[in-house]
Parts: structure tokens; sequence; C-alpha cells
């Protein structure tokens, strides 16, 4: 019971719901402007603004609970959301040019992998303790 009362607190379990909150803001936001005519790049970009604001604040207060700098964190946060949405983008963007798969499901696969890097990033790095 200690170890599921632990799993249930710890970190990567409160990011994970934080992140599927963005997730559904950037992806609903994404496949809605793609399906309205934008271009992976715009759509990725305006999706991810909107949904990265959401997230910032989950993961500094709920999340991590830093007490650090918000104007410094927000900063280191930002870049590595458009170090991130660039490389989403450029990847769905590149594996729709050679699969015969909607951008929209590729997307997911790419966000996968980017959860446990941004994960990492935040956790090491923006709202080290």
């Amino acid at each position: 019971m200690e170890k599921l009362t632990a799993f249930l607190k710890s970190t990567i379990l409160k990011y994970g719901a934080s992140a599927g909150i963005s997730f559904l803001v950037d992806y609903g936001l994404f496949a809605l402007l793609y399906y309205c005519g934008l271009s992976i790049m715009v759509s990725t970009y305006a999706a991810r603004a909107c949904s990265c604001v959401v997230n910032f604040i989950l993961n500094r207060q709920g999340v991590f609970q830093s007490q650090g700098s918000p104007a410094l964190q927000f900063a280191q946060y930002i870049l590595l959301v458009i170090i991130s949405s660039t490389i989403s983008g450029l990847a769905v963007t590149f594996l729709s040019a050679r699969l015969p798969v909607t951008p929209v499901l590729l997307k997911l696969g790419v966000e996968i992998v980017l959860f446990f890097m941004n994960y990492l990033v935040q956790k090491k790095l923006i709202f080290r303790k």
C-alpha cells in the first residue's frame, strides 16, 4: 500500500496528469486548425502557444512545486516549448511525407517521445530545486 501511495504522489504521475490536460488543449486545437486548412507547422505552433500557458502553471505549481523565479522559469519554459514544437512539427511533417498516415495520428507518436524528453528538461533544468 505504501508503494501505491508513493506512486500516486510521484512527480511523474502528476506530470502525466498535467500533460494530459495540456495535451487535450494542444491536440484539440491542432486538429481543429489543421482541418480548417492551416499547415502542420502553423497548427502546431498555434496550438502549442495556447496549451503551454496552461501547462506552465500546472507544472510550476502542482507538479514541481517550484519556488524559483517565475519570470526566469517561464522564459526557460518558452524556449523548451519552441524547441519541442519545432521538433514535433518537423517530425510530423517528415513522417507524413513518408507514411500513409494522417498527420493528426502521427502527432500522437511524436508527442509520446517528447513527453519524456520535456519531463527530464523541466525536472532537471527549469524547475530544479
